[in-house]
C-alpha cells in the first residue's frame, strides 16, 4: 500500500490538494504567494491524475511529468516563504510536490472534464487567475505549486 495506492479496490486513506498561486514581480529576485495559505480545490482524482500522476488508476498519464517544487536552494527560483510555510504545516503528510504554469494547470483541467464530464470551477479558477496575473504587464510570470496529502 502506498499514498497513490488502492486496498481491495478502493481508496484506502482520502487525498488532497493544497495549490497556491506564487508570482515573479517584472525585476524582482524572488516569487511571491499571491494570498496566505492554500486555495481549495475539491477532491477530483481525475484532475489530481492528470497535474501529477496521483489517484491514476484508470491509466491517465500525468500531462507534464512531474517535477516536484522548484530548487529550494536557487533563492530565485525556491517556492515563496508563504509557500513554505503552508507546505510546513503539512510535511509529514504531504506527498507529490510540483509546479505548473497557468496553461498547464488549466490544460489538466480541461482534459480532467473531458474524462469525467465534470467540471472542477474551484480549480479552473486558480488557473485562470494564474493566467490573468502572467499575463499583466506588472508580473514577469505566475506558477501554481501544489503537494498532495494523505
Amino acid at each position: 500500500l502506498s499514498r497513490r495506492g488502492k486496498r481491495e479496490g478502493k481508496y484506502a486513506v482520502p487525498c488532497d490538494i493544497h495549490a497556491m498561486i506564487e508570482v515573479k514581480t517584472q525585476g524582482a529576485a524572488a516569487w511571491d504567494a499571491v494570498c496566505q495559505g492554500a486555495l481549495y480545490v475539491p477532491q477530483d482524482y481525475a484532475l489530481f491524475a492528470y497535474l501529477a500522476g496521483v489517484r491514476a488508476f484508470d491509466g491517465i498519464e500525468p500531462l507534464v511529468k512531474p517535477r516536484g517544487f522548484p530548487d529550494m536552494n536557487n533563492k530565485a527560483e525556491k517556492i515563496s516563504p508563504d509557500a513554505e510555510r503552508e507546505y510546513t504545516r503539512w510535511a509529514d503528510f504531504a506527498h507529490d510536490t510540483g509546479w505548473l504554469t497557468p496553461q498547464e494547470w488549466i490544460a489538466a483541467c480541461v482534459s480532467a472534464r473531458m474524462k469525467t464530464g465534470e467540471t472542477r470551477v474551484e480549480a479552473l479558477a486558480i488557473g485562470n487567475h494564474a493566467k490573468a496575473l502572467a499575463d499583466s504587464e506588472k508580473y514577469e510570470a505566475a506558477r501554481i505549486v501544489f503537494w498532495f496529502n494523505s
